[in-house]
C-alpha cells in the first residue's frame, strides 16, 4: 500500500507499507514512520493518505484510505498549518479547530455536506526542517464526482434549466447551515461538487455538495484571527462585505452563490463582468434568461446587504412564484355573459353593445394584439442579449429567427453574416444598456415603435485578431409587429439600419477620436482595480505601454504597498469634445479637460478626499505585439494660448532660429486669434521663430491644442 507522507518539507514522501494491505478489522497495528522524515504515515491510529488532491495557501487535501472499515473504503483529509510557532497562539488555533470540527459534525448531518469522520492533531518530528511544528487534520467523507467547475470546462457554459437545478438543490443546503448560525465563506464552482451515479448515496441521482467550508481554513491563519484581520474567501466571488473584512451575513453566501450562476450562465470569469467603477455586474449581453430569473439574480447581488434576499428560502419562494394568468377567470366570464346575452330578448342589440367590445377584448389578451411598454423593452432587451451568438465567432442564427422578422432579418441573414464570414471577422460584445424610460413609445393593432437612446461597446476581431473597438451612443427607433406564424412579437425593422453600424474593414493603424476617447474611459474604469486595495495590475498591462506603464508598475503600486495604502475613485468625468485630437500612423496625442474625485486610504492616517479638474494630454500609440492601442504617456497640459501682435523670441542677430509652421488652411485663425504677424512661408503657415528648440516645441504643441491644425517645428536657420 502507498502511503504518502504528510509533512510539508519532506523530499521524498512516497512510502511502500506492503504490510498494510492485508490488515483486518480491528486487528491491532502500530504506526508507520516515513523513511525520510520520521513523520508518522497512519495518522488518527486509522488513516493513510495516499495521493494530493489539492493544495492552496490554507493547507493540502489528501485522497486516503481508512484502515478500520471493511474494504478500507476511501476518505478525504484536509490538512491545516499554522502559521505560527508561538505557544499561545497554538493553542488559540487548537480552540478554533475544536470548535469547527464540531460546527463541522453537525452539518455532515445534511445528506449534501460531507461527513466529518475525525479530526486530530500530529506534531511534525524536529530532525529536518520545519520540525515541531503543530498540524491540524480533518478526515471527511470521500465525494466521487466532478466540482461544477469541470463540469463548466468539460462541457460548456449552462442553460437556464441546468442553473436553475443549481439553485434548486443548494438553496435547501444553504437554508440549513444558517439555520445552524453557519456561513459557509467560500461559494464557488470548485466548492460545489456533483456526485456520480454509480457511487451516489441517493440511488440514479447525481446530487450536487456543498464542500470547504471557508470558517475552518481560519485555523490555518491564527495570527490574523487574533489581530481581527483575516479575511477567508475567494475574490471576485466574495460580497463586498466579505471582502472588506467586515462582517457576513447569510445574504453574503446568496451573493456568491448568485456570481457562481452568472459564472455558469456565461463560462466567463467573475472579473470579466463586473465594471469596478460603477460597482455593477454586466453579464446580461452573454446569456438569455427569462426576466425572473435575472430579477432573482440581480436582487442577490445587491450591493447592500440590506438590499439583497435575507435567507435562502426567500429565494426559493422568488423562483417559485410565476405569474399569474387572468385567461381562465375571463373565459369562465365570458361564457356567463354568452349564456345571458343569448337569452335576453334583445339579442342583437345585447351583442353589439356588450359581446363585441367584450369579445375584442378577450381576442386583444389572448393573442396579444398590442404591445405593452415593458413587452416592448424585454424584447430589445433580449435582441441585444443575444447579439455575441449571432455576430459572434459562431454565427448562430437561431436566435435571429426567434426575435426577428421583415426587412431585419434579411439584414442580418442576407447582409450581415456573410459580411462577417467572407471577411473572417466577429464581434466580441463588451456591454449594452437601454436607456429608460424610452423616449417615445407608441402601440397600436399588432404594431409598435419604440424610441430610445442605446449604449453599446464592442469589439471587432477579424483574423482571431482584435481590430477595432466599436462604441455607440445613438438614438434607435425599432419597429415590433405581431407574427402570425409563430404567435408572437418580432422586431421588423430598426432606424438608423442595422448595416450603418457595420464599419470597414481595412485593417490599418489610425485611430478616431471616439477610439481615443473610448480607451481613457477604460484607463479611467480600471484605476479603481489598479490603486484600490488589490493592486490588480492586469488591467494596466493591457492599457498602458511605454513610460506611463513604467511609472505605475516601477514608482505607484510600490509606493503604495509600501505605505500600506490604496486608493478609492467616487466619481471621474471626461469633457467632450476634446481640446485637441491629432493622429498619425501608429499614433495620435489627445487633450480632454479631465474631473477626477478619489479618496486616498492610508494606515494610520485619516482619509484623504482629493478633487482633481485639469487638462492632460495623453500620447496613444500602436503595440505591434498586442496589437492594440495603448496609451504611452501622460502631462498636465499648458494654459491657453492668448492674441499677440507678434509672437516668438525677441530678435537677435548671429543665432540660429527655429520656425513653427503647419498647414496653410490655418493662417486666417492664426492671424485673428493668436499670432498677429503669421504669414504664409513656403505654402504654410509660419506662426512664429524661436531662437531655442525647446521653447519652439512647446509653442508648436500649444498651437496645435490651440487650433486643431498640425504645427510642428522646422529645420533651424542662421540668422547673420
Amino acid at each position: 500500500m502507498l502511503a504518502y507522507c504528510t509533512h510539508t518539507k519532506c523530499s521524498h514522501p512516497r512510502n511502500e507499507l506492503a504490510d498494510l494491505e492485508s490488515v483486518a478489522k480491528g486487528e491491532r497495528i502500530g504506526n508507520r514512520f516515513c523513511l525520510t522524515c520520521g513523520m508518522p504515515l497512519i495518522l488518527g491510529g486509522r488513516y493513510v493518505a495516499q495521493r494530493v488532491l489539492g493544495q492552496g495557501g490554507f493547507g493540502i487535501t489528501y485522497l486516503a484510505q481508512d484502515l478500520d472499515i471493511p474494504g478500507k473504503r476511501q476518505c478525504v483529509i484536509k490538512q491545516f498549518q499554522p502559521d505560527t510557532t508561538d505557544p499561545d497562539l497554538l493553542a488559540t488555533a487548537e480552540d478554533l479547530f475544536k470548535r469547527e470540527a464540531v460546527v463541522l459534525t453537525q452539518l455532515g448531518e445534511h445528506p449534501q455536506i460531507p461527513s466529518l469522520l475525525a479530526f486530530f492533531q500530529e506534531r511534525a518530528p524536529s530532525v529536518i526542517e520545519g520540525g515541531g511544528q503543530q498540524y491540524f487534520y480533518l478526515v471527511q467523507e470521500f465525494i466521487d464526482g466532478e466540482t461544477l467547475a469541470d463540469e463548466l470546462e468539460q462541457q460548456g457554459r449552462f442553460s437556464e434549466e441546468k442553473v436553475r437545478h443549481v439553485l434548486k438543490e443548494l438553496l435547501p443546503v444553504l437554508d440549513y447551515i444558517h439555520q445552524k448560525g453557519v456561513i459557509h465563506r467560500d461559494i464557488k464552482p470548485t466548492n460545489i461538487m456533483r456526485q456520480s451515479s454509480e457511487n451516489s448515496k441517493f440511488p440514479g441521482q447525481q446530487r450536487l455538495y456543498l464542500i470547504d467550508f471557508g470558517a475552518v481554513k481560519q485555523i490555518s491563519q491564527v495570527t490574523q484571527v487574533v489581530k481581527g484581520s483575516t479575511r477567508i474567501y475567494t475574490e471576485h466571488y466574495a460580497a463586498p462585505e466579505q471582502a472588506r473584512g467586515e462582517r457576513v451575513f447569510p445574504s453574503s453566501d446568496l451573493y456568491a452563490l448568485a456570481v457562481t450562476c452568472l459564472v455558469l450562465l456565461t463560462g466567463k470569469q467573475p472579473e470579466d463582468l463586473f465594471d469596478p467603477y460603477h460597482h455593477r455586474w454586466r453579464w446580461q449581453h452573454y446569456a438569455h434568461v427569462s426576466l425572473q430569473l435575472e430579477k432573482v439574480l440581480e436582487r442577490m447581488l445587491a450591493i447592500n446587504p440590506n438590499d439583497r434576499y435575507q435567507s435562502a428560502r426567500e429565494v426559493e419562494e422568488a423562483l417559485k412564484n410565476k405569474p399569474k394568468t387572468p385567461f381562465p377567470l375571463v373565459l369562465l366570464l365570458m361564457l356567463v355573459m354568452l349564456w345571458a346575452v343569448n337569452t335576453a330578448n334583445t339579442i342583437v342589440a345585447m351583442k353589439e353593445l356588450v359581446w363585441q367590445p367584450i369579445l375584442e377584448w378577450l381576442m386583444d389578451l389572448m393573442y396579444k394584439r398590442t404591445l405593452k411598454q415593458d413587452e416592448a423593452i424585454e424584447l430589445l432587451h433580449r435582441w441585444f442579449r443575444s447579439k455575441p451568438e449571432i455576430f459572434g465567432r459562431n454565427y448562430n442564427l437561431e436566435p435571429a429567427h426567434q426575435l426577428l422578422t421583415g426587412s431585419l432579418l434579411n439584414d442580418v441573414v442576407d447582409k450581415s453574416i456573410p459580411f462577417l464570414q467572407t471577411n473572417n471577422a466577429y464581434y466580441v460584445y463588451q456591454n449594452y444598456e437601454i436607456e429608460s424610460p424610452p423616449v417615445n413609445f407608441r402601440s397600436e393593432e399588432r404594431k409598435a415603435e419604440i424610441t430610445f437612446k442605446v449604449y453599446e461597446t464592442a469589439i471587432l476581431y477579424q483574423n482571431n485578431e482584435p481590430l477595432n473597438q466599436i462604441s455607440t451612443q445613438k438614438l434607435y427607433t425599432y419597429t415590433i409587429v405581431y407574427d402570425e406564424q409563430s404567435n408572437s412579437w418580432k422586431i421588423s425593422d430598426t432606424f438608423p439600419s442595422l448595416l450603418d453600424d457595420f464599419p470597414s474593414l481595412d485593417e490599418g493603424s489610425i485611430l478616431d477620436q471616439d477610439e481615443a476617447v473610448e480607451l481613457l474611459h477604460r484607463w479611467f474604469s480600471s484605476k479603481p482595480d489598479i490603486f484600490g486595495y488589490n493592486y490588480n495590475l492586469t488591467p494596466a498591462y493591457e492599457l498602458l505601454t511605454g513610460s506611463l506603464l513604467n511609472e505605475v508598475v516601477d514608482k505607484s503600486i510600490p509606493w503604495l504597498k509600501n505605505n500600506n495604502a490604496y486608493y478609492t475613485y467616487q466619481d471621474y468625468q471626461i469633457d467632450s469634445p476634446p481640446t485637441y485630437f491629432y493622429r498619425e500612423v501608429g499614433k495620435a496625442e489627445i487633450t480632454v479637460n479631465i474631473r477626477e474625485v478619489n479618496t486616498l486610504h492610508q494606515k494610520g492616517k485619516p482619509p484623504n478626499q482629493t478633487s482633481v479638474y485639469k487638462l492632460y494630454t495623453y500620447t496613444i500609440v500602436y503595440d505591434e505585439q498586442s496589437n492594440s492601442w495603448k496609451i504611452s504617456s501622460v502631462v498636465p497640459a499648458s494654459p491657453q494660448l492668448g492674441w499677440k501682435k507678434a509672437c516668438g523670441s525677441t530678435y537677435a542677430a548671429e543665432s540660429y532660429w527655429w520656425p513653427v509652421r503647419g498647414p496653410s488652411a490655418a493662417l486666417s485663425v492664426v492671424k485673428e486669434k493668436y499670432c498677429g504677424d503669421a504669414l504664409i512661408v513656403e505654402n504654410q503657415t509660419q506662426a512664429a521663430s524661436f531662437r531655442n528648440q525647446e521653447d519652439a516645441e512647446e509653442f508648436a504643441t500649444l498651437l496645435s491644442q490651440a487650433t486643431g491644425y498640425r504645427f510642428y517645428v522646422g529645420e533651424p536657420k542662421w540668422v547673420d
